[in-house]
């Protein structure tokens, strides 16, 4: 019945109501209500109408799933009022229907870390462990903290260590340009001036303005860079020195290790510099360590070492000596003096290399 026909009857029925009762007139009218009812969807709407355990909640005319107390498995919140019944799942818990896992975690009730996931911090939420190798085989990783976190060498930067630093470029960020780089060989050559020095990389002059100095060792697999503020503006002399004694605290010591011997040192401390090419004794407490004297006679011994808190990070002497072999080290010896002095164990590695860095702002 159309709308117009129902509203016909309406009127004869008006007319009716004069000579008999109006419940003749909703007789006569149940199928116009029907009909109209039927036609716009509802008294008030325009959804379908669904049966029970349907929906059609964003009234586009299509009968969906409702929410029941299973359709989230349990394991989440149900919400139907866009038109389409979806999960938000608890916490650990994945999938449509809540009914899986969580990536990184595993158990009847996903609780456990999975296999490549760990809870070191036990906070209840499961996160990547240090892979193997670890930090794309570049640096160190340590998840201790309940975060997988990657130390990179310094030729290395990114939070995976996966970049590796421009040519001649080094440090964090790979902000620091290369100003001296030495292969050691085992022997001593009684380096008595700057020239003696077998340098592949001399380039110190160019380095007018800086605001830190990083020395790095490297002895076969292991290495140690110490990175602080600048003790000399004048760059030429942060190499192996000659003419020039640096005895001198320094400040804002950082040290990145990858020896077995010698800690990382990530915050920032106060530490000395022996740079000298004298001769040198040892100081107040009778060792060879971060105190030493410094004898009459120039280019006769030498040293470079870094100091932090008293404690020998990394040392190299007896370059300006006539005679023996070099001695060499990451952090403090195990056996004789802390800082190498008198050990010529040049010949104890392979390859031995010194570089200074500088970063110019």
């Amino acid at each position: 019945m159309s709308v117009m026909q129902g509203s016909r009857r309406l009127v004869a029925g008006l007319a009716l109501c004069l000579v008999a009762s109006c419940s003749t007139l909703l007789e006569l009218d149940e199928d116009y209500f029907v009909a109209s009812t039927t036609a716009t969807g509802g008294a008030g709407g325009t959804g379908a109408d669904c049966p029970d355990g349907e929906q059609d909640n964003d009234e586009n005319g299509s009968c969906e799933p409702a929410c029941t107390s299973d359709t989230c498995s349990g394991h989440g919140t149900c919400d139907d009022s866009s038109g389409t019944a979806t999960c938000e799942c608890d916490p650990n818990w994945d999938g449509d229907a809540c009914d899986t896992c969580a990536e990184g975690y595993t158990g009847s009730d996903c609780t456990e870390c999975a296999t490549g996931y760990q809870d070191n911090d036990g906070d209840d939420e499961c996160l990547p462990e240090c892979t193997n190798p670890p930090c794309s085989g570049h640096g160190d990783c340590d998840d201790s903290s309940g975060v997988a976190i990657c130390t990179c060498r310094p030729d290395f930067s990114g939070t995976d260590c996966g970049t590796a630093c421009g040519d001649g470029t080094a440090g964090p960020d790979c902000a620091f340009r290369i100003i001296y780089g030495l292969d050691i060989p085992v022997a001593v050559g009684d380096w008595d001036l700057p020239a003696d020095v077998p340098y592949d990389t001399d380039d110190a002059d160019s380095a007018a303005t800086f605001d830190r100095v990083a020395y790095r060792l490297i002895l076969d697999d292991e290495e140690v860079w110490a990175e602080l503020d600048p003790f000399t503006g004048d760059a030429t002399e942060l190499g192996l020195p000659f003419g020039v004694i640096h005895d001198v605290a320094v400040t804002n010591v950082t040290v990145l290790s990858f020896a077995a011997n010698q800690p990382t040192i990530a915050s920032p401390a106060d530490g000395n510099v022996e740079s000298w090419s004298n001769c040198y004794s040892a100081g107040p407490n009778g060792v060879y360590d971060h105190d030493d004297d410094i004898s009459s006679g120039t280019e006769c011994y030498g040293c470079v070492q870094v100091h932090v808190d008293s404690q020998v990070v990394l040392a190299f002497n007896r370059w300006s000596s006539s005679s023996g072999d070099h001695e060499l080290g990451i952090g403090p010896s195990p056996t004789g003096n802390p800082d190498y002095t008198f050990e010529q164990n040049a010949g104890d590695y392979a390859s031995r290399r010194l570089e200074v860095y500088v970063r110019e702002p």
